[in-house]
């Protein structure tokens, strides 16, 4: 699940393992959740659903990109 490519975020493995992914939210000026960023979590989490047992991640981080937030 982390080759899809979003506007508002992007997802990294955490160690490189796959049950254990990091969301970084990228939404400038100052990472709003607005709609785009919503839609695209809601695809995202929804995807997640069709998913094989054992492949989908189990840990979501979700971080900001911008240190000083």
């Amino acid at each position: 699940m982390t080759s899809e490519k979003y506007e508002s975020f992007s997802l990294v493995p955490i160690d490189h393992s796959p049950y254990a992914l990091r969301l970084i939210v990228r939404n400038p000026p100052i990472n709003l959740i607005n709609t785009t960023f919503l839609t695209e979590l809601h695809t995202y989490l929804t995807a997640l659903q069709s998913t094989t047992v054992g492949v989908a991640p189990k840990v979501l981080v979700i971080s900001s990109a911008d240190s000083e937030i």
